[in-house]
């Protein structure tokens, strides 16, 4: 059974309850996933050297996608109110939860740091 809670808060109405689907612990995403999925949504190249996801960036990424991906167009949760559930999800979440995700955020910069790296020695040749 889906680990599911009813979420209400001072930024959800009461009216606006919904069935939201807490985050596995461990999550079931890796450092090299998110490191690809952020260079492949950039747009401008010159983006590569910025930072990459804090902790609460990739917690609310993973949530977002499971609570998007497994619904149907008639059960998708308004991304302003998944946003109010997510923020008072991780308030709630557990220091070890925390400090996993302060782990994934820590090793998706080195997976991009890797890439940065391979992308100047391409730039580089190609210059050369």
């Amino acid at each position: 059974m889906p680990n599911t809670s009813r979420v209400t808060s001072k930024k959800v109405s009461q009216s606006a309850q919904i069935m939201f689907k807490k985050p596995k612990y461990p999550p079931e995403i890796t450092p090299a996933e998110i490191a690809r999925k952020r260079i492949n949504n950039m747009r401008d190249p010159k983006r590569i050297n910025s930072r990459g996801p804090n902790c609460f960036m990739i917690y609310r990424m993973y949530c977002t996608s499971i609570n998007t991906v497994s619904r149907g167009k008639r059960n998708r949760i308004q991304m302003t109110k998944l946003s109010a559930m997510i923020a008072e999800s991780w308030e709630n979440e557990s220091l070890k939860v925390k400090g996993h995700y302060r782990h994934l955020a820590e090793m998706t910069e080195v997976e991009l740091k890797k890439h940065r790296r391979s992308n100047e020695i391409h730039v580089l040749q190609c210059k050369l």
